[in-house]
């Protein structure tokens, strides 16, 4: 019973992980672009403080990045936590041969999620929060709200399915047992016990927040505010200079992968007492990827670059390709019934 009831909470964790995909992602897909049409760049270094100019992309973004990390209340923590349950029975199983693999399973997994909450931290804070750090976007603003209708409908699903994940997954459950040879099996009865009680967990955590909320907001109503500047380690303004890089903000962890990544540094070399303005850079770049993928990708782009001259824009040559290859289609069938005529004469004699 308990490798069936793993091998339901695993698939339908993956199936509900792979709808959850298609919508968190499609949701910072559509917030990449709104910020892209904002700011015409692509390099996030040149971001920061878009919050101010693009709140709602933000705030979408922003919940987008909390689901694809897999935190509650949101649908990546659901189909995640569905994966390690499917996991964690399986490690308890009993079948020891596959022990092994559903513990580096959960390890890669507890991997991945810390990596994901690196990278998506990352990515909202440099882009939407802090000082610009150019110009670009100076006057950009929140797309008109029917364009944003599309996201609105996404950011609806994902918090529905943190908040009420039995419902969808009892309508994941039947191709699921459909797949695995389950379907007369009542193992699916304690798996949606189980994400009713998650589902309370979760509402009970929210009304808590709610609570603590009203209760501080209550207490403080009529109490003196005070506001004084924050000590700025003796820089009396803020500038883009003081916030952290992309690069700089994970560099505790590339440190740890730097075998296996190209990392070129551009920086000056000074050699004067009083240095005048110098630019230091950083890019970083995978050595399995350049292997693997992008020297022979440059290899068949060479071979076929031999080739260009066939295209050179006159249109005299074209129909003349077009001739030829009219040709060699008529001469081809032609050629092997010779070649066929000639080896029956060959045989004859």
């Amino acid at each position: 019973a308990v490798l069936k009831t793993q091998g339901l909470a695993g698939f339908s964790g993956a199936l509900l992980h792979v709808l959850n995909h298609s919508l968190f992602k499609s949701l910072l897909f559509y917030g990449s672009g709104i910020v892209y049409q904002a700011t015409h760049t692509l390099n996030i270094d040149s971001m920061g403080g878009l919050i101010r100019r693009l709140p709602k992309t933000a705030f979408l973004f922003l919940l987008a990045a909390l689901a694809i990390t897999g935190l509650p209340p949101f649908n990546g923590f659901i189909s995640e936590f569905l994966i390690y349950t499917g996991l964690f029975q399986a490690i308890h199983s009993g079948e020891f041969s596959y022990t092994t693999l559903y513990i580096l399973s959960v390890v890669g997994l507890v991997l991945i999620g810390g990596l994901a909450l690196l990278c998506f931290t990352k990515a909202f804070g440099i882009i939407f929060l802090g000082e610009p750090r150019s110009h670009y976007h100076q006057d950009s603003t929140d797309p008109r709200d029917g364009r944003l209708i599309p996201l609105y409908a996404i950011a609806v699903l994902i918090i529905l399915i943190g908040l009420a994940p039995q419902y969808f997954l009892m309508a994941l459950m039947r191709p699921v047992m459909q797949f695995t040879g389950l379907l007369a099996l009542p193992t699916s009865i304690p798996l949606v016990n189980v994400m009713q009680h998650v589902s309370m967990a979760v509402w009970g955590f929210i009304i808590l927040t709610a609570i603590i909320w009203f209760i501080r907001k209550r207490v403080t109503r009529y109490a003196p505010l005070s506001k004084v500047p924050t000590w700025g380690c003796a820089y009396p303004t803020a500038s883009p200079k003081l916030q952290y890089t992309a690069s700089s903000y994970v560099r505790s962890y590339r440190k740890l992968v730097e075998a296996v990544l190209m990392i070129t540094r551009h920086r000056p070399h000074i050699d004067t007492v009083v240095p005048e303005t110098a630019h230091f850079s950083t890019h970083s770049y995978d050595r399995l990827e350049n292997s693997i993928i992008d020297i022979p990708i440059r290899k068949v782009k060479g071979f076929i670059g031999k080739f260009n001259f066939l295209q050179n824009g006159s249109v005299q040559f074209y129909v003349l390709y077009g001739i030829i290859f009219i040709f060699i289609i008529i001469a081809i069938p032609l050629l092997i019934e010779g070649l066929v005529f000639v080896y029956e004469l060959i045989k004859q004699l």
